[in-house]
């Protein structure tokens, strides 16, 4: 039988010196040699880096079904599993700048509008999604399928809008991500370093998150047995599942135009059972202004005691608690306490921020929801 591994590239000695000179003062200390890298750990958190060498080689082939195996095992044995790539001293202090973004968590909060165009967001052929859910139904009942979301939008440590495949929002344990891998799309030696580090960026946001992320290549999907064993030691219980948060896209929102009066149309939809709506006003008009004035009536009138305000970016979010703190005492709320902190009476938020918090908020948790630049 071909060995999985036919040769496997040692690390530079000097630059596994200065990788371990780096993360020794932060707690990580090398632990072991991996099939392609080797592992460092922290062992108060139980956090893990897995360092990737020449797995981008031409000149190296190797199993792509035993080096995804190998993943999900160390993401399943350890609270955290962060991975990276250097083949070089660039690669380092590339590596390195980005690593210390996902252990701080420090997220960008300016949200790049991209990520639509699956093609670019590691698309993957449809068979792979056949072998997944079949395994899935053969493991935890048709039903459980109601528990899964597919193709959920996430905002990396970048801003850049990115898509899981599959998540798994639990009740008890890490919530999970799922990849299902062909070759041709994920193979590092295929796709080349560059895609390669995008992949890495997408998990490793993940990871930040506090999210397990397992990965199948569709090889490794079609050892049945092996897979369901795999995805019932992973995954856990079926019990932890939650119900998948899903926004209804039948929805209908009142399209309002600048040429009305917004606040009494508003009010009038109300009165006919509406309570969405699509406010369009000429940049400068007086959105936010509007806004205030309907989030105050609604609070006076007991509908908006706990509110969510999201925005586009930062300095957004920062504009727009000033502007809110300031103009409340006009409309008799000035009591109100105003910030992004969840224990504030109005909470004003990044869309980037939202999307990593909000698998853990309790769906009743807000009763006034308002999306600025809602493109």
């Amino acid at each position: 039988m071909k060995p999985p591994f036919e040769s496997i590239p040692a690390f530079q000695p000097s630059l596994l010196k200065t990788l371990t000179q780096r993360l020794e003062p932060l707690g990580f200390f090398l632990t072991k040699h991996v099939l392609r890298g080797v592992l460092f750990h922290h062992q108060p958190s139980d956090t893990a880096i897995m360092v990737d060498h020449r797995v981008c080689d031409r000149n190296y082939p190797y199993s792509y079904t035993e080096y995804t195996k190998e993943q999900n095992r160390l993401m399943h044995q350890h609270a955290s599993l962060f991975r990276i790539i250097v083949d070089d001293e660039d690669d380092l202090e590339q590596e390195w700048q980005l690593l210390q973004l996902y252990l701080n968590r420090d997220f960008s909060e300016d949200e790049i509008r991209a990520g639509g165009n699956r093609a670019l967001s590691e698309v993957d052929p449809t068979l792979p999604e056949a072998y997944f859910e079949q395994a899935f139904i053969e493991c935890y009942g048709h039903e459980a399928l109601d528990r899964v979301s597919r193709e959920l939008p996430i905002i990396d440590i970048k801003g850049q809008t990115r898509w899981v495949d599959y998540f798994l929002q639990r009740s008890e344990g890490a919530d999970i991500a799922i990849e299902k891998n062909g070759e041709t799309y994920h193979h590092p030696i295929i796709t080349g370093k560059t895609q390669y580090r995008r992949q890495l960026v997408k998990q490793n946001s993940l990871v930040s998150y506090g999210v397990k992320v397992f990965r199948w290549s569709l090889e490794g999907m079609q050892f049945v047995e092996n897979f369901h064993e795999e995805l019932k030691r992973f995954f856990g219980p079926a019990v932890h599942f939650e119900l998948a948060q899903k926004v209804s896209v039948s929805r209908e929102f009142a399209l309002l135009h600048h040429q009305v009066n917004q606040l009494d149309a508003m009010r009038q939809a109300r009165v006919e059972g509406k309570n969405a709506f699509l406010v369009v006003l000429p940049t400068g008009t007086g959105k936010t202004e509007v806004l205030i004035a309907d989030l105050a009536e609604q609070y006076h009138a007991g509908f908006a005691k706990k509110s969510l305000i999201m925005v586009p970016s930062k300095q957004l979010k920062l504009d727009h608690i000033q502007k809110f703190s300031k103009r409340l005492a006009d409309h008799d709320i000035d009591h109100l306490r105003v910030g992004e902190g969840v224990e504030n009476d109005i909470v004003v938020q990044t869309y980037s921020m939202m999307s990593r918090l909000f698998t853990r908020m309790p769906s009743d948790l807000f009763d006034y929801l308002a999306v600025d630049e809602a493109a």
